[in-house]
């Protein structure tokens, strides 16, 4: 794919390439812009809405009002102290040197494996440096990709996820090539295994056979 193939955003936009600190500094700006020019009487309103911490909630909220935002920080680092203690929490596997890179990768693409921009059905072959050039030339790049590769087809018919591996081109060598493709372009890739997927054809223990396979370093 050819920079001239890539159209921008909008019309007036110049097509330039952005490093993925510059996308986020220009989002947050604009972001700000919109809320100082239309936000004036919320922030009057939210100053007089009081605020409490509900840790029981699934998703902890913040205070609206950004007075009170010290506080949640020093409620909120205090209750995850409490609760790593009261669950005995570990975080060994988090500090082991071969996982260290997952700490910095930020942009995470779940990727549907039959999306035409990543699979060209008519030659039958990955289309993967174009589409990891588009999203470089559009935000910067991908850190990661996750193949999502069986739903929402499976179930249609006995195959099960392991043989939709094996219907892209190459199968199950050809996944590996993908993989190899991918850590060349320094961009991380997730062979995804659903081990929930009960209903359609069992290969046994066999399944990490599989992996191994596709894996680039034969390990699962």
């Amino acid at each position: 794919m050819n920079r001239k193939d890539i159209k921008p955003l909008h019309p007036l936009q110049p097509l330039m390439k952005l490093s993925r600190r510059s996308f986020l500094q220009r989002s947050i700006t604009g972001a700000a812009t919109v809320a100082v020019w239309r936000g004036l009487p919320i922030l009057a309103a939210v100053e007089s809405t009081p605020w409490e911490f509900k840790p029981d909630q699934n998703i902890i909220p913040a205070p609206a009002n950004p007075a009170d935002w010290p506080a949640f920080r020093e409620q909120l680092q205090a209750w995850r102290e409490q609760t790593k203690r009261r669950l005995n929490y570990s975080d060994v596997l988090y500090r082991k040197p071969e996982f260290a890179w997952a700490a910095a990768s930020f942009a995470c693409c779940f990727l549907m494996m039959c999306d035409e921009t990543f699979y060209d059905p008519r030659s039958g072959a990955y289309t993967a440096d174009a589409f990891l050039d588009h999203g470089q030339c559009e935000f910067g790049g991908y850190d990661t990709l996750v193949l999502w590769h069986a739903y929402p087809r499976i179930g249609v018919d006995d195959r099960n996820q392991f043989d939709f591996y094996r219907d892209m081109p190459g199968g199950l060598n050809g996944l590996r090539e993908l993989s190899r493709r991918c850590h060349r372009r320094n961009v991380k890739m997730f062979i995804d295994y659903n081990p929930w997927d009960t209903g359609t054809r069992r290969e046994g223990t066999r399944w990490r056979r599989p992996v191994r396979r596709a894996s680039p370093d034969r390990t699962c």
